[in-house]
């Protein structure tokens, strides 16, 4: 585990630093208005996906890992899905292509991100962790090429960022099929397509409470305008290295913990790799020191209000670091049922921040408020994993 974990960590790190590469440039090559609503319709893409998938995949991975329900077994489950997000997807397409033409991006990136996921779950439940690393890099590898190519004939900016990313993500979905020993293969469209999202309620709560984290960038731009969603959206991914660190080594650990005998034995198997989480906590601390040095060098001088913005984040990022892991665990030791409400309270509470400070302190705000959703999340979290710990001692105590 320790091994997978390093590789997709490392994988993991590397791909966003491409990713913000091309972020970059877009956000030079634009103004913050314009910008903003291209992150926008991103954001909104990638939170529709986590919508539809309801924690389906995540669910599938363990039931998979565990060995109470093969992956070639969800074929007709995940053709549902499937169908559901294309009819989603053209919907949405077709109403912004007249209503919002700068807003196009989100149907494609619903679908690209949703396939993409679902394609890498017989390979997580396998604990193929290197091949999911390898893929992860390869996704965004093509979609900086595909952005330089679309640059150099001439595409707008904006258009080459999300036709770049959706192609990039549909990439890793074409090649984890190919890598996928055909005996795990999940067999699409192999019978009548069925309910999705059976078993899955809480890991379904637990998936709109992430989604919903993504809508802060929309709705700041509501509540605050283009220009303060342009300044938030400028940095808001430069902390998602650190974040998708850790995000890289929960996927690694949550099929060893969901095998493991008991608390004490995931314990054990986790502490071997934890060094990285507080490897990226001192990066955070270190880019919450150098963002008014590095944002104005990077972005220019339209870009000075987001310096602020970038430390809030990087210090809020602290605290989500151990988070995720926590969830991971929580979720395969199947007390998924102790996260998902107490997540979508803070969450909501979050959201709310934006609306009464959006008005006030303009990008500002949504830092403010990931920082406060991140610091009683850790909060809630820590809580729950003493009581399922104590809860499953005591059982075996019994």
């Amino acid at each position: 585990m320790g091994l997978q974990a390093v590789l997709i960590a490392g994988a993991t790190a590397i791909a966003q630093v491409l990713v913000a590469v091309i972020y970059i440039v877009t956000a030079r090559d634009t103004d913050p208005a314009t910008y903003g609503a291209v992150v926008t319709a991103i954001a909104v893409g990638t939170s529709a996906a986590g919508l539809v998938d309801f924690g389906s995949n995540a669910f599938w991975t363990r039931e998979a890992a565990s060995g109470r329900t093969p992956a070639t077994g969800l074929g007709a489950r995940v053709s549902g899905k499937l169908l559901l997000a294309l009819a989603l997807a053209v919907t949405a397409t077709v109403v912004t292509s007249v209503v919002a033409p700068a807003y196009l991006a989100a149907g494609a990136i619903l679908v690209a991100v949703l396939l993409g996921q679902t394609m890498l779950i017989p390979l997580r439940a396998l604990r193929r962790g290197e091949t999911v690393a390898l893929l992860v890099l390869i996704e965004r590898v093509a979609a900086v090429l595909l952005f330089g190519l679309l640059s150099a004939i001439g595409v707008d900016p904006t258009t080459a960022l999300w036709i770049a990313l959706a192609l990039g993500t549909l990439t890793l979905a074409a090649m984890a099929g190919a890598l996928t020993p055909t005996t795990e293969r999940m067999q699409f469209f192999g019978g009548w397509p069925r309910n999705p999202w059976a078993g899955s309620r809480h890991y379904g709560w637990s998936s709109i409470a992430a989604s919903a984290q993504q809508l802060d960038l929309p709705l700041l731009g509501i509540v605050a305008g283009p220009a303060a969603a342009g300044l938030y959206g400028a940095v808001n991914r430069w902390t998602q290295p650190m974040q998708l660190l850790s995000g890289a080594f929960s996927s690694a650990s949550a099929p060893f913990i969901a095998q493991a005998e008991g608390w004490s034995h995931a314990r054990r198997i986790v502490l071997r790799s934890s060094w990285m989480l507080f490897v990226a906590v001192g990066v955070c601390i270190a880019l919450a020191i150098t963002a008014p040095v590095i944002v104005p060098f990077l972005l220019g001088d339209q870009y000075d209000g987001s310096a602020e913005i970038l430390q809030w984040l990087a210090l809020g990022t602290i605290p989500a670091i151990f988070n995720q892991p926590i969830v991971s665990a929580l979720q395969a030791r199947r007390y998924d049922h102790l996260v998902a409400i107490p997540w979508l309270v803070c969450v909501a509470i979050q959201l709310a921040l934006i609306v009464i400070l959006g008005p006030l302190l303009g990008a500002l705000a949504a830092a403010i408020a990931f920082t406060t959703l991140q610091v009683l999340l850790f909060a809630v979290l820590t809580g729950c994993l003493v009581y399922a710990v104590r809860t499953e001692v005591s059982s075996t105590a019994r």
